[in-house]
């Protein structure tokens, strides 16, 4: 699966490529098998990405509504993001979580 995220800072948007691939493991936890996050190269600006990263989240339960007798359990990564932006002699920047995604593409960022 692949998507596009945008992280706002200051003034800016900067757009991320994801592309990720899970798999339903022996414990029925639909898990994050491969993921990888790219800033996308068309984006041309001051912002200078440092870091970006992602961690895994243990699974978890996750219902559709409050019905469903699935038991199927999803894993989750944290994304990470560090970055500066000069803007004449002011530095600013930027260190933590942009958001979350499930291992079913379902992305919320913080």
């Amino acid at each position: 699966m692949k998507r596009s995220i945008k992280f706002k800072f200051r003034d800016y948007e900067i757009p991320f490529n994801l592309a990720l691939l899970s798999g339903l493991d022996k414990e029925s936890c639909n898990r994050i098998v491969y993921l990888k996050i790219v800033k996308d190269e068309k984006f041309v600006s001051k912002v200078d990405v440092l870091n970006l990263d992602a961690n895994l989240v243990p699974c978890a339960m996750e219902f559709q509504d409050g019905e469903t007798k699935d038991t199927t359990k999803y894993e989750a990564a944290v994304i990470n993001l560090e970055l500066k932006v000069k803007e004449g002699i002011k530095k600013y920047d930027f260190k933590g979580s942009i958001g979350n995604i499930t291992s079913l593409g379902v992305y919320k960022n913080h």
